[in-house]
């Protein structure tokens, strides 16, 4: 039956630009989704309200599986998280990244992996996570990609002196008696990059990514 239905599936009309597997998708009604950056719930610089009723409820908490930098794209009220799975230099912290796990209709996907600019800025990825309570789930990511962050990252690391673009978010303790890790952006992470406050350029390198939309 379910082969059946695949079959005769009406399929969309189009496939939209930053969601080439859109057609994919059309098999569940809503999948679940990982958000560890500025569009959680009770974020004081919220300008993406329109998608909490997209997102709809958070599930709940949950934590990455994998141990992974993350970083802080400093820009004011338009400062975001990048979490990668690339290192920069070898002090760059890796540990859980704590988020809110949401259930996201099929026919929303879109709109967020436009605001993500998934397969440009970002990946979205099915990656394994951790829930409070020790069990596992599967949920979609956005993890920033190699060639789009890494040489703007390093430009900024190495030239800035004082405020920078980027900063990495720096892990804290689950509890006072655990020696596991996490790392999570808060509202203290919005804050000024740097102005005119460099010590140089490299070879004119310098990209700068279209600011997301408010």
């Amino acid at each position: 039956m379910r082969l059946l239905s695949r079959l005769f599936k009406k399929e969309p009309l189009y496939t939209p630009e930053f969601t080439p597997d859109f057609t994919e998708l059309q098999d569940a009604d809503e999948w679940p989704f990982f958000e560890y950056g500025d569009l959680k719930q009770g974020m004081t610089v919220n300008r993406m309200r329109k998608f909490h009723n997209k997102f709809g409820e958070p599930v709940g908490l949950a934590f990455t599986a994998q141990h992974i930098p993350l970083w802080s794209r400093n820009a004011g009220p338009l400062s975001y998280p990048i979490a990668v799975d690339f290192l920069l230099n070898q002090t760059s912290p890796k540990s859980h990244v704590m988020g809110e796990l949401f259930n996201v209709p099929t026919k929303f996907i879109p709109t967020i992996d436009d605001h993500r600019m998934n397969g440009v800025y970002f990946d979205r990825k099915l990656v394994p996570l951790q829930l409070p309570d020790g069990s596992d789930i599967k949920a979609f990511m956005y993890k920033g990609r190699k060639d789009f962050w890494s040489k703007w990252i390093e430009w900024d690391n190495d030239f800035h002196r004082c405020e920078k673009d980027f900063s990495f978010i720096h892990p804290q303790r689950r509890s006072k008696i655990s020696n596991d890790y996490y790392t999570t952006f808060t509202r203290l992470d919005f804050k000024e990059g740097a102005n005119k406050c460099y010590l140089g350029f490299t070879n004119g390198f310098k990209p700068e990514p279209k600011q997301h939309a408010t």
